[in-house]
């Protein structure tokens, strides 16, 4: 039979069967619910990191001596918004919200110069946000690597991230190049 327990408790051996999940608490309980710890279903929190892209060089891109840039990443690993634009090396959510940013570039001089001075710079619109630097004028490199890496608050309407680079040799006549697997990335963080 059925019996009413008034201030009493159950022992979990004493359980059997399953217990409708009504009964553990109050709120709606689905797939897309937890049971909290005040014994009510909740949602959890969160949200996607969208928009997101992901793109590199494909092939080597010229740069002329002592000229600001802009690097076109012209392979897109993925874009979950269409935000990115390969012609214009422009990254254009439309959502606002903060983002995470980084860039990694590999600038090449041929075997007739050598990089002196140089760098990488994030773009927000027209302002530089972030740069990443090299100055070796006193043992200059055939080859190197700067990043950036930033958290960029974005307005949602009209703001754009873009990345520029610039090169100054050490001789004449020396061919310099964005080198193809150099990256660019950004995504919205989960506020």
């Amino acid at each position: 039979g059925t019996q009413t327990l008034t201030n009493k408790s159950i022992a979990t051996t004493q359980l059997t069967g399953t217990v409708a999940t009504s009964n553990l608490g109050t709120g709606t309980a689905s797939s897309s619910t937890f049971l909290r710890g005040d014994q009510t279903y909740a949602t959890p929190a969160g949200g996607t990191n969208t928009p997101a892209f992901s793109a590199e060089r494909s092939g080597d891109q010229a740069i002329s001596n002592g000229t600001r840039t802009t690097i076109l990443f012209n392979n897109e690993f993925f874009d979950s918004s269409s935000a990115y634009d390969t012609s214009t090396g422009k990254f254009t959510p439309q959502v606002a919200g903060k983002y995470y940013v980084s860039a990694n570039v590999q600038l090449t001089a041929d075997n007739y110069s050598n990089l002196d001075l140089g760098f990488i710079e994030l773009y927000k619109n027209a302002a530089v946000i972030s740069e990443g630097v090299f100055d070796m004028r006193n043992n200059p490199p055939r080859s190197v690597s700067p990043s950036v890496i930033a958290i960029v608050d974005m307005n949602g309407s009209s703001d754009f991230l873009l990345i520029q680079a610039y090169i100054n040799e050490d001789g004449a006549g020396g061919t310099m190049a964005v080198r193809d697997m150099s990256t660019f990335q950004a995504f919205k963080i989960i506020e």
